[in-house]
């Protein structure tokens, strides 16, 4: 991932300061990728404010840690879009983005440590709405599979949003099956999967999916 972060400055506690989200999210991030966790305390107090101030901000620990992960995330997903060679284009550009992105999450060494200290707040945030990150993902994700669709390079199976849906489970059940099911991460065969996915048309004639 890319964490294009630096340590914030110190101040004094104060109850009066006004915190934006942008505020906290850049501490927080800067704090995630130095610390591989969150201390929220830790963390008011390095912005001078109060805890109560803090909460108000941000919602809750789980919602801050999804907010600077999917910021984590979001900057590594644009890397990976401008790294894939032009030259790709439909299918196989959304198959080589995946693949760089998976690959950078996978050896971001503040993630991986930061799940492997608190699997159950790492599950819940990264897949649940509690941190909203999931969600964040399928919206990207559709994105770019509209834009393929824009251009005349892919025919989607089925719905896009479905699609989207799909795609980013798919890659989640591989790029963490180290905190789902206990077995490594495998990234090519998230690649195959999902590209099995994007070509499902080929292989039947009935594309009627259920909601998920």
């Amino acid at each position: 991932m890319d964490p294009v972060a630096t340590d914030p400055p110190r101040r004094e506690p104060s109850t009066s300061r006004v915190l934006s989200h942008a505020d906290a999210l850049s501490c927080a991030r800067a704090r995630f990728v130095a610390d591989a966790t969150l201390d929220m305390p830790a963390l008011a107090e390095e912005l001078g404010i109060s805890r109560a101030t803090l909460y108000r901000v941000v919602g809750n620990r789980d919602r801050l840690l999804g907010d600077v992960i999917w910021d984590l995330g979001a900057r590594t997903l644009k890397r990976a879009i401008r790294e894939t060679s032009p030259d790709c284009a439909g299918i196989d550009r959304i198959i080589e983005t995946s693949k760089r992105f998976n690959q950078y999450v996978m050896t971001f060494a503040p993630l991986r440590d930061f799940l492997r200290e608190e699997p159950l707040t790492g599950f819940r945030v990264l897949f649940s709405p509690a941190g909203g990150v999931h969600e964040r993902a399928v919206t990207a994700w559709r994105a770019m599979i509209e834009e393929a669709v824009d251009r005349g390079e892919m025919v989607p199976p089925f719905d896009v949003d479905r699609l989207a849906y799909i795609l980013v489970r798919s890659g989640e059940s591989m790029l963490y099956a180290d905190l789902i099911a206990g077995r490594e991460p495998d990234i090519e065969l998230a690649a195959v999967v999902q590209r099995a996915v994007l070509q499902a048309r080929q292989n039947s004639t009935d594309h009627r999916f259920p909601a998920p």
